[in-house]
């Protein structure tokens, strides 16, 4: 499954300067809807999103998102950061999927209503 995952093209959004390398390409912040919807137009294939709550709230607010996938570890933390901060809306989302796997991670799948 890693192999999948490196063998993509990579996009950071970071406020820090930085320059592109190999498969990873760095977007300030402010430019996220534009990118995000010219990637989306050229390569007409899905975009994984990996990161906290902010990256995830700004993806929600600007309506980036059309499919969630959530993974369910079988390990209670008992403190950490919430996967949704700040959202002021509900979000209706239509089960498609679960997967289960041998390790117990539990992954369900919605699709945007």
């Amino acid at each position: 499954m890693w192999q999948l995952i490196h063998s993509k093209n990579k996009y950071v959004f970071t406020n820090q300067t930085r320059f592109n390398h190999d498969q990873t390409q760095f977007i300030k912040p402010k430019d996220m809807y534009t990118t995000v919807n010219d990637i989306k137009s050229q390569q007409q294939k899905d975009i994984w999103l990996y990161g906290g709550s902010e990256l995830i709230t700004s993806f929600i607010k600007h309506d980036l998102i059309d499919e969630y996938r959530l993974s369910i570890h079988p390990v209670v933390l008992g403190t950490g950061k919430p996967l949704f901060e700040n959202i002021h809306k509900q979000l209706n989302l239509s089960h498609i999927q679960t997967n289960t796997f041998k390790s117990g991670v539990v992954q369900l799948i919605y699709s945007k209503d």
